[in-house]
């Protein structure tokens, strides 16, 4: 009896000894300590049987098929391309419901990859297609067919994703400081419609004196509970240099700074995303502007973050405290419409506004 029960357990250590760690997918078998994949699970299969799984996620749009079926079909989805016949490869291997599936990935994004887009107004619809190649032996036998799976991904057009709908936005980005030593992805884009889905393009022109501008901002920080975006100050220069001399203030303390000019603070300080409008103006020497804004993230527990504050208020002297940034956008290029008695006036305006932040300027410094 004894001699029986060692039999058994020797039995069993060498089953153990032998058995495949990790543990083989459910349509593997362990063969020699090495997961397999059990061909007899997919004999009858054909390419019909192949459902490519689309993953929507942000930004990026990921296509899986199951390892050990392409395998069984002989193709290769570790060369698989998208339309664009340069993005090759699978960029990954995930496991899902038991089952091993390559992962190609695409980012959602306007000519990418040869993307094809599809725009409404509330909307923006990426498709491209993936081609799987037959596999090739080592022996040069090539035993599979190419396959071709078309994909796409809806997205809900907002101030983030309405930025891959273009090409060189005027947007700006910026890592934003946590407070510790993390940082969180930051973008200022000029928009021309109320809704943030119009994103203005580098050398767009087509904007007029008396038109509005939407600037939005927002943060890819990891935990809206504890922190808000806030812009502090933002202000207009005909030049690249944001010490330029020569400025306009737009925001100050988070709030409008100037009677004298039409700006609307739609949000600011309340959720991970600031919202703000200017009417266009025009510099008396130039017909481009920048618009330069600081920027910092803000911590909902321990700051006052929306309202009229100054840059310093209600704010820890703690190291962990989170800074600012300066983000600039720029340059927007304005028309002048000369027959126009209103667009004159606010030409005017700005000037004389901007003559004035010099002699006050001035004054301070004397």
């Amino acid at each position: 009896m004894k001699l029986l029960f060692g039999l058994l357990l020797a039995a069993l250590l060498r089953a153990a000894e032998l058995a495949c760690v990790p543990e083989c997918a459910t349509d593997e078998i362990c063969q020699n300590v090495t997961c397999q994949c059990n061909s007899t699970m997919y004999k009858n299969s054909t390419y019909l049987d192949i459902h490519p799984i689309v993953k929507c996620l942000s930004g990026k749009m990921v296509v899986s098929v199951g390892k050990c079926l392409t395998n069984t079909l002989h193709i290769d989805p570790q060369n698989t391309t998208l339309a664009d016949a340069n993005c090759t490869g699978a960029s990954n291997i995930t496991l899902l419901n038991g089952i091993f599936l390559y992962d190609i990935t695409a980012i959602a994004r306007t000519a990418y990859c040869g993307n094809v887009m599809k725009l409404n107004t509330t909307h923006v619809t990426y498709s491209n297609m993936l081609h799987i190649p037959p596999l090739k032996y080592a022996s040069g036998v090539i035993a599979g067919n190419k396959v071709e799976f078309p994909f796409s991904c809806t997205y809900l057009l907002d101030i983030k994703t309405s930025l891959d709908t273009v090409l060189k936005p005027l947007a700006s980005t910026i890592g934003l400081s946590t407070g510790g030593s993390g940082l969180a992805s930051t973008t200022m884009a000029a928009y021309s419609n109320p809704s943030y889905t119009s994103p203005i393009t580098s050398g767009q022109e087509d904007m007029s004196i008396g038109s509005t501008i939407y600037f939005g901002m927002t943060t890819e920080v990891g935990d809206a509970d504890v922190f808000v975006l806030r812009v502090d100050t933002c202000y207009a220069t005909p030049t690249q240099d944001p010490n330029s001399a020569i400025k306009v203030s737009l925001i100050e303390n988070g709030c409008p700074a100037n009677g004298d000019v039409s700006i609307q603070v739609v949000s600011n300080g309340e959720s991970l995303q600031v919202r703000f409008s200017i009417s266009v103006f025009i510099f008396k020497s130039t017909s481009s502007a920048y618009i330069y804004c600081s920027a910092r993230l803000c911590v909902k527990a321990s700051q006052q973050c929306t309202g009229c504050r100054p840059n310093n208020s209600s704010r820890s002297d703690n190291v962990g405290t989170p800074s600012s940034s300066i983000f600039g956008v720029g340059p927007l290029y304005f028309q002048d419409l000369n027959d126009s008695s209103s667009s004159s006036q606010t030409a005017v305006a700005w000037t004389v506004l901007g003559s004035s932040l010099l002699m006050l300027l001035s004054l301070r410094l004397m």
